[in-house]
């Protein structure tokens, strides 16, 4: 059984590196993020998200809103 966690952020770069990190470093590894972006993501957002570490281990997922709703943390 895998465990889901669905994540909304929004422009909060150091505290999304360390939420994904927190994952990553879990030893039992039946789990998938899922982040959710308030909004098409600034350069910072999108380069945590984009990080070859995170993007070629297969459990960390994000996609974005086309346009900022306020459905944020």
């Amino acid at each position: 059984m895998t465990l889901h966690i669905l994540c909304v952020a929004y422009n909060r770069v150091l505290p999304l590196r360390g939420l994904i990190d927190s994952f990553m470093n879990q030893t039992d590894n039946r789990w998938a993020l899922n982040i959710m972006h308030d909004g098409p993501a600034p350069e910072g957002v999108l380069k945590v998200v984009n990080d070859p570490f995170y993007t070629s281990d297969g459990r960390v997922h994000y996609k974005e809103t086309p346009q900022c709703n306020g459905a944020f943390g």
